[in-house]
């Protein structure tokens, strides 16, 4: 049976994404992909795929997968978030000359905000649709959706937390995270915590550890968590990159 679904891609309101023509690839498990920019709100991308399979349970599977690893993808290489995605149509054939369509109903909001638009030229799009064409290791691709997770936080303070998480995974423990982290960036500045107030550790251990009531801390430091979290974010990518040589863009 052959399918084609109709998916959209939503970004959040800072940053948005357009490509100056088709971005089109062939996916790993053998999707046909095509992007192209919503006609209509340039927060919105539209994704086509089209693939045989054996039933229509089957397909909803294998575009939802495909889905999530490709915004996943999207957000990483552009360092952008992603509001929401989902599949709004299929459209399958069984037989030649009948054609069956399923519409799932969404509604897209416009909303006017300040933010900034990123066009995509026809040199990254090429780049583009190969990157997107390659396989990544599970371990890359369970990675990258955390990635997103945590960059599409609203709260500060919850950002800096999930970043924080994906480095102790990275290292084992918030220790090795730590450790890293200063190994890193040698400027980096340090603060006391633990029990007595006696470890040392980076300025993001010690927010990460503020999480947790401390009685020299009346006051919860969201401002820091403000100032320090794009930073945590960087590092996060430097250390993404030297673990997954597979993410780092090639020229």
């Amino acid at each position: 049976m052959k399918v084609e679904s109709t998916s959209i891609v939503v970004f959040g309101e800072q940053n948005k994404l357009r490509f100056s023509e088709l971005v089109s690839f062939t996916s790993p498990s053998s999707i046909a992909v095509e992007i192209t920019n919503h006609d209509k709100d340039d927060d919105t991308l539209v994704v086509k795929m089209t693939f045989e399979t054996d039933n229509l349970e089957t397909a909803k599977f294998q575009t939802e997968k495909e889905l999530v690893r490709l915004v996943n993808l999207l957000s990483w290489k552009h360092n952008i978030v992603i509001a929401k995605y989902r599949t709004t149509s299929f459209q399958h054939s069984e037989t030649k000359g009948q054609t069956h369509a399923i519409v799932l109903a969404e509604t897209l909001y416009i909303t006017e905000s300040l933010s900034m638009l990123k066009t995509v030229g026809s040199e990254g799009v090429q780049k583009l649709s190969l990157s997107l064409g390659k396989t990544c290791s599970e371990d890359a691709e369970n990675i990258l959706l955390k990635w997103r997770d945590a960059i599409g936080q609203e709260s500060q303070v919850t950002r800096l937390l999930l970043l924080f998480q994906i480095l102790e995974e990275l290292h084992g423990s918030r220790k090795g995270a730590d450790l890293w982290i200063r190994a890193t960036d040698q400027n980096i500045s340090l603060r006391m915590t633990g029990k007595n107030g006696d470890e040392e550790v980076s300025i993001y251990t010690y927010l990460r550890d503020c999480i947790h009531a401390k009685p020299e801390n009346p006051q919860f430091p969201f401002n820091e968590f403000e100032q320090n979290v794009n930073n945590l974010q960087t590092l996060v990518r430097q250390c993404l990159e030297g673990r997954f040589p597979e993410l780092i863009e090639t020229p």
